[in-house]
C-alpha cells in the first residue's frame, strides 16, 4: 500500500541567513500594475496587449504576465524578475507562448532599465511621473549583430 500523506514541510536557510527586502526590490515597484501597450515590430506589423507586473506573496520577486498580438499573432507569457541578495544585482527569466525561455541580466540607471541576453536585448524607460513606459527591443541571430525587433509605449492602467 501507498503511503498518499503530504511530506514535512522542511524550511532551509542559506549561510547568511534569510532573504531581506531591500532597496534594490523597491526599484521594482516602479512596474507595478498593468499596463495597456500599443507599438509596431520590425517585421512589420502592429503590437497590442496588456503586461501585468505584481509581486509574488513576500515581495521578493516580481511576477510579469504579458498578452500582446503581433498583427494577428498572440504573444503570450510570463517571466520574474528577482534581486541576487548576494550583490542586490537583478535578473529575470522569460517564458513565452513560442517556447523560449530567456534569461537577462538587469541593470537600472533612474528610470531606465536595460535588459541583456544572449539573444535579445531591451531598454525600458519610465516617464517622470511613472504613468508611462517605453520599450524597444533588440534581437540577433548570433550574439553579436544586433536588429531592431519593436518599439512600443504602454500606459499604467488606472488601479480599480
Amino acid at each position: 500500500m501507498t503511503d498518499h500523506t503530504e511530506p514535512d514541510i522542511i524550511v532551509t536557510t542559506d549561510a547568511g541567513g534569510p532573504p531581506r527586502r531591500g532597496a534594490a526590490h523597491e526599484r521594482l515597484e516602479m512596474f507595478v500594475g498593468s499596463w495597456d501597450a500599443a507599438g509596431r515590430t520590425f517585421m512589420p506589423s502592429d503590437l497590442t496587449g496588456r503586461e501585468t507586473y505584481e509581486w509574488l506573496p513576500g515581495g521578493f520577486f516580481l511576477v510579469y504576465r504579458f498578452d500582446r498580438r503581433y498583427g494577428e499573432s498572440p504573444h503570450r507569457g510570463m517571466g520574474v524578475f528577482r534581486v541576487d541578495p548576494a550583490d542586490q544585482s537583478y535578473s529575470a527569466t522569460f517564458y513565452d507562448n513560442l517556447g523560449y525561455a530567456r534569461d537577462y541580466a538587469v541593470t537600472v540607471d533612474g528610470r531606465r532599465w536595460t535588459l541583456t541576453g544572449p539573444w535579445e536585448r531591451a531598454t525600458i524607460e519610465f516617464s517622470e511621473d511613472g504613468q508611462r513606459l517605453d520599450e524597444h527591443w533588440d534581437r540577433s541571430d548570433d550574439g553579436e549583430n544586433w536588429l531592431p525587433l519593436c518599439d512600443f509605449s504602454a500606459t499604467r492602467v488606472p488601479s480599480s
